[in-house]
């Protein structure tokens, strides 16, 4: 997806935000922590050691707002950034090395749709079920292995898509708190006439997410 692309996205979302609220609409703020768990997994390696990396794993943090227009109907957008980190370190004459690492980081912007409904009818255990699109900016894929630092990856802009589920374990007037996991379909082609190893050509960053959620009710 283009960057203007992509700015577009955000200032149409931006402004339905706005007339929803104009509209009184419920709103609720929402922050999520997620610990990404990737669906391929590659070798660094380090002497007769193995490091296994994954550009789908990581963890993220993310910050948005849900809409609720209806009972069960809710639309919701956020940012965040989400990075993985492998990393192998030795111990050498009394003090730490960092030996060998990989590193893949990237900026999130996710939107789609959530239908909420009671596990049991009339009671007050809430589910959520949904999905949605995601659009995002990679900075780099970087290396070093046996202490050398090898040359970063560079991706370009790219999208997937979302589903989800999450359960509403606590909620009072203006607080919730919700576990739950989501699976994120997305990979990246690398930018430019570089030369990227077989397995980071393209990068597969699909994985599944298991996040906390806590709303704040506006």
């Amino acid at each position: 997806m283009k960057p203007l692309q992509f700015l577009i996205a955000a200032l149409v979302l931006l402004m339905f935000s706005v007339s929803a609220v104009k509209a009184q609409t419920p709103v609720q703020f929402i922050a999520r922590y997620n610990l990404g768990v990737g669906i391929q997994y590659n070798n660094l390696y380090y002497g007769d050691e193995i490091i296994p990396y994954s550009p789908g794993g990581g963890m993220g943090l993310e910050a948005g707002i849900r809409l609720m227009p209806t009972t069960h109907l809710e639309p919701y957008a956020t940012i965040g950034f989400q990075q993985n980190l492998a990393i192998k370190m030795t111990d050498r004459d009394d003090y730490w090395d960092n030996e060998s690492y990989f590193t893949f980081s990237r900026v999130t912007f996710n939107a789609g749709l959530n239908y909420k409904f009671p596990i049991i009818p009339n009671s007050s255990s809430l589910v959520r079920v949904g999905g949605g699109l995601n659009f995002s900016i990679p900075g780099w894929a970087g290396f070093k292995e046996n202490n050398e630092k090898l040359p970063s990856i560079k991706y370009q802009m790219a999208r997937g898509f979302n589903i989800e589920a999450s359960y509403m374990a606590y909620a009072d007037r203006k607080v919730t708190v919700e576990p739950g996991i989501r699976y994120r379909h997305i990979e990246f082609k690398p930018s430019g006439n570089q030369y990227v190893q077989r397995d980071m050509n393209p990068a597969q960053a699909s994985g599944f997410d298991l996040s906390i959620i806590i709303g704040l009710n506006l």
